[in-house]
C-alpha cells in the first residue's frame, strides 16, 4: 500500500502498518523516516545492510519470528540500502507473523520487485521520499529557523531555496548551523546566506 504525500505526517505519527519501505533519491528523507519509525515500532533494532542479508537470512528469520518475550524489549529488523536482491527473503518473511521490518532503498523504478512487495500488498505500506523541490526547502529553512526562534526574511528564504542541498537532511543540517552563525542577529538575512 502506497503512503500517498498528504497521508504521511498522519502515517509517521501513529503507523498502521508494520512492514514498511521508504525508497527514493532523497536519502536524508529515507533515513529519517525509518529511524522515526524504529524509535516509534520497537525498543532494540536488528541492522542489516543488503549486501550481506543472503548470509545472515537465517539470523533474519529468527529475529523475525521471535517475540521479545513478556519482559524483553520489541525487536524491530531494519535493512538498509535495499534492492530487489532482498525481495525473495522478504517475500518469505511476510508469509508469517514477524516483528516489525523497516526496509530503506535508493532510487526503485516501479517495476522493481521490492518495490511491487510492497506497494501492492495490503499488509504492507511504501513510501516515496523524492528529491525535494524549492518550495520543501524553503520549508525547511523556515521550520529549523522557527525551532531556533529566529526570523528568516524573504529574500534570505528565496536564497535557501536555490542554494541548500537537495536532500532533506543535508538541508536541514546546513540550516542548523546558518541558525547558530545568526543566532546574535535574531534574524537570517541574505548576508548570512
Amino acid at each position: 500500500m502506497q503512503i500517498k504525500p498528504a497521508d504521511l505526517q498522519k502515517f509517521l505519527s501513529k503507523p498502521t502498518k508494520t512492514r514498511i519501505l521508504a525508497y527514493g533519491p532523497d536519502n536524508g528523507k529515507v533515513i529519517t523516516i525509518i529511524r522515526d519509525l524504529s524509535k516509534n515500532l520497537g525498543e532494540e533494532i536488528n541492522l542489516f545492510h543488503n549486501d550481506n542479508i543472503t548470509q545472515k537470512s537465517s539470523e533474519i528469520e529468527s529475529i523475525a519470528k521471535s517475540t521479545g518475550g513478556l519482559f524483553g524489549q520489541k525487536k524491530v529488523i531494519r535493512i538498509q540500502n535495499a534492492t530487489d536482491k532482498a525481495t525473495k527473503l522478504l517475500k518469505q518473511l511476510f508469509e508469517e507473523e514477524t516483528c516489525p521490518i523497516l526496509v530503506e532503498a535508493g532510487e526503485l523504478t516501479p517495476s522493481s520487485s521490492l518495490r511491487k512487495l510492497f506497494d501492492k500488498n495490503e499488509d504492507t505500506a511504501s513510501i516515496a521520499c523524492y528529491t525535494p523541490e524549492a518550495k520543501d526547502l524553503a520549508k525547511i529553512a523556515e521550520t529549523i529557523s522557527q525551532k531556533h526562534h529566529l526570523k528568516i526574511d524573504y529574500n534570505a528564504k528565496a536564497d535557501l531555496s536555490i542554494i541548500l542541498p537537495q536532500d532533506s537532511l543535508a538541508a536541514a543540517n546546513e540550516m542548523e548551523k546558518l541558525c547558530l552563525f545568526a543566532k546574535e542577529d535574531g534574524i537570517i538575512t541574505r548576508n548570512h546566506v
